[in-house]
């Protein structure tokens, strides 16, 4: 799916077409989707850690660092009035991939994100903190607690939702402690895995099983070690795995498009597997999500998503696997995208009542006298995209469920649902971003699934826009006026600052292909001019509501536009996803684009571009992939192509072989840069050729951009999975404590005179 065309998608409805798209674009995103390529991640993560140290231990986060400006989280701890499929507005964050509620103490809770990391309440969601942040990876696909030890739990990193945005892991993180700290296993095993369960042998708790994406996985002491199940079934991609809690030697396992598969010797030397038919489809198929009774557990279900992603097949079984029925499905289906947001739960007091995850949340309910199913959306009134759900240990009623937005709570069995316990994980994955070019106090920033945001000057940010939320941009003379993108050539622009239901549509006049968030930017020397690029690049002159009139076709194009430097109203560079770059000059009424790239400039994807500072035949790219140099500079003549130069370092000063999404030049110093990449923040002060970690303080999460704000010298960070982040640059030792009062909504402490007097841009929410 990951290389689906876009001619696939005629006549798909827009939830489904954004799926595709999302998973044609952020691909390039993800880190890799190679065991090899995911090792190489992980010696940058390992490089990053150890640069400028004599040594280090297995978390690979760069720590804060006493006595100087370190990294700090400006949040979103929640956004309120995110989007819901019904009119009903709740709180977001970002997407929870899995949860596990403790057993002994139902007020502690642990979520995992997509690069996010695990997250712990201990006192029912009024509070939570991050776990593993500096953790050699922050993708969770599957938790799972010890059921005679709640203080043990496995995480197994690498996301198993098989969108392209979903990042790949590194092994098995363990805890004994609660979370405290962590012990990594099986990192050679599972380097560049993906995990969708691991559930515990409840009679021999360090018996494992883990469903991966390289296929499923045993453990007989405690995850130190682990051996592949071989002995007929698949080698490849499964899907779930489940233990008979009545019988541990029973195990069920699902694997994508190939079937559900069971051994009744689970805990042999080699456990034998039998693949399970007896109603089942034989073909037409892909993932299959599963669950097992816990008070009849010879009943299990399984929900299988077919080959198109577009329709969802619910089937049951009540003699352990020997014969299935199809349950009938409101509409044939209960929603796409079968490959993203899939997952079955049955209430552990009664095998009657199923709950199923798809976009929304479905409650199927057996009644036992007829034998017929009702079966009943009760997800509408939260964020959609479901991933994960699970049971309060006493109380069958009260649910929780994790989806794109975050996690909610129901106490009535899905009547309800409940958003304030989705106040607290900041770990919303940030796109793009921009700030006021007065105010360090506001940010405009485009989300996976949850809009485009704005920080007001508050952890709480505010919902701005509806959608994904990709590229975005402030007017620097006019800042009242924003402009944002959802997917594909869809800009839009609110003169009221971003305020919800503001925007209007402005892309009439744009047409063909685009990567799924296409590159918008303005004129630095005159905003009223924008661009935006797909396969060609436009030009407005009325900040998209003249129509786009200009349309510029780039010679030799064989890729799409991901990178737009419009360096003046005469002159605008431009990188493609497939590393060609160009210069476009306008003479007259006319522009001319000639393409720059050439050899050593290596064919990746070209993410950042910008012409240095007084110097416009200068420019400094950066770019993903790995194998090769990520940072050039390019010295332009006046005609023809760049000379190249790789400035990604030397020696030991030189970058990790790891992909880079973001460049920021400082204004009055060309030779200081910062890169955002997938595994830190760098920095060099000699032009690229000596870089180091300037990550103090940042969790081990990918960097997707990066904005300098030049008049508070605060540099801005967009982390895809932990929220937006800044660092106070030329900053002496920082104080332990800074209290100040506030004058002004907009008032941050940093401006004296402080900001009294001047109108903030946007309404008091108090």
């Amino acid at each position: 799916h990951d290389n689906l065309k876009l001619d696939l998608m005629s006549g798909l409805d827009e939830p489904n077409k954004e799926i595709l798209l999302r998973a044609n674009f952020e691909g390039e995103r993800a880190v890799s989707s190679g065991k090899g390529l995911n090792e190489q991640r992980r010696a940058a993560l390992e490089k990053t850690s150890s640069m400028d140290r004599s040594s280090r231990d297995m978390a690979v986060g760069i720590a804060p660092t006493p006595g100087i400006s370190n990294w700090v989280q400006l949040g979103p701890t929640t956004i309120p009035n995110g989007q819901t499929y019904s009119n009903a507005r709740v709180n977001v964050t970002g997407r929870v991939t899995s949860i596990v509620v403790d057993k002994t103490d139902p007020n502690i809770i642990y979520l995992g994100a997509a690069q996010g990391g695990i997250w712990k309440t201990i006192d029912g969601g009024k509070n939570w903190v991050p776990k593993s942040d500096n953790e050699i990876s922050l993708a969770i696909g599957a938790i799972a607690m010890d059921p005679t030890n709640h203080q043990v739990l496995y995480v197994g990193t690498g996301e198993g939702n098989f969108s392209s945005d979903s990042y790949y892991g590194n092994g098995v993180l363990k805890t004994i402690n609660g979370g405290d700290t962590w012990t990594l296993l099986g990192d050679v095993t599972f380097s560049g895995a993906r995990f969708c369960r691991i559930c515990i042998n409840p009679v021999a708790p360090a018996t494992l099983f883990a469903a991966t994406s390289y296929g499923v996985y045993r453990s007989t002491d405690g995850g130190n070690n682990w051996t592949k199940m071989t002995s007929g079934i698949p080698s490849q991609n499964a899907t779930d795995v489940l233990i008979d809690p009545s019988m541990s030697k029973t195990v069920y396992a699902a694997f994508w498009g190939k079937g559900i598969y069971k051994t009744t010797n689970a805990n042999d030397a080699t456990p034998v597997w039998t693949k399970l038919a007896g109603g089942l489809p034989g073909s037409g198929f892909t993932r299959i999500a599963l669950d097992i009774s816990p008070s009849s557990p010879q009943t299990l279900y399984s929900l299988i998503s077919d080959s198109s992603y577009n329709v969802n097949m619910f089937f049951s079984t009540n003699n352990g696997g020997t014969s299935w029925n199809q349950i009938s499905l409101p509409g044939g289906n209960i929603g796409a995208q079968g490959f993203y947001n899939l997952n079955v739960a049955v209430d552990p007091t009664t095998p009657d009542i199923v709950y199923l995850s798809g976009i929304s949340l479905w409650k199927a309910v057996r009644n036992t006298a007829t034998n017929t199913w009702t079966i009943s959306d009760i997800g509408v009134a939260f964020h959609p995209d479901n991933h994960a759900l699970v049971f309060h240990p006493t109380n069958h009623l009260v649910i929780y469920a994790g989806s794109d937005g975050g996690i909610y709570k129901s106490i009535d069995g899905g009547a309800t649902w409940i958003d304030t316990i989705n106040d607290g994980p900041c770990i919303t994955q940030f796109e793009f971003i921009d700030q006021h070019p007065v105010f360090d106090a506001i940010i405009l920033g485009g989300t996976q699934d949850n809009g485009t945001e704005q920080f007001r000057n508050s952890p709480v940010f505010y919902h701005a826009d509806e959608g994904d939320g990709g590229f975005c941009a402030i007017d620097p003379t006019k800042p009242n006026i924003m402009l944002s993108t959802y997917y594909n050539l869809s800009p839009k622009r609110s003169d009221q600052s971003g305020r919800l239901g503001t925007w209007t549509d402005v892309w009439n006049g744009l047409s063909g292909e685009s990567l799924f968030y296409p590159p918008m930017t303005l004129d630095q020397s005159n905003s009223n001019n924008v661009a935006i690029g797909g396969m060609k690049l436009f030009l407005d002159a009325a900040q998209g509501t003249g129509g786009w009139p200009t349309s510029i076709t780039l010679p030799g194009l064989s890729s799409k536009i991901s990178a737009i430097n419009y360096v003046n109203s005469n002159l605008i560079y431009v990188g493609t996803d497939g590393g060609q770059a160009y210069r476009i000059v306008k003479s007259g009424s006319t522009w001319t684009p000639t393409i720059i790239s050439v050899a050593p400039l290596p064919s990746r994807f070209i993410w950042d571009i910008a012409a240095k500072l007084g110097d416009i035949n200068t420019v400094i790219l950066v770019m993903s992939g790995f194998g090769t140099a990520h940072v050039w500079r390019g010295s332009i003549p006046a005609s023809g192509p760049a000379t190249w130069t790789d400035i990604s370092g030397t020696g030991a000063g030189r970058l990790p072989d790891i992909p880079v999404n973001a460049l920021a030049i400082e204004p009055s110093d060309p030779n200081t840069m910062y890169i955002a990449t997938d595994v830190a923040v760098f920095r060099t002060t000699d032009g690229g050729t000596t870089w180091t970690q300037f990550s103090e303080g940042l969790p081990n999460c990918a960097v997707f951009d990066l904005r300098l704000h030049d008049s508070t010298r605060l540099l801005r960070a967009a982390i895809h999975g932990r929220g937006i982040w800044e660092r106070k640059l030329d900053a002496p030792a920082m104080q332990d404590v800074n209290i100040f009062v506030r004058d002004n909504l907009v008032d941050t402490g940093r401006s004296t005179p402080s900001l009294s007097g001047i109108a903030a841009p946007f309404e008091d929410p108090l």
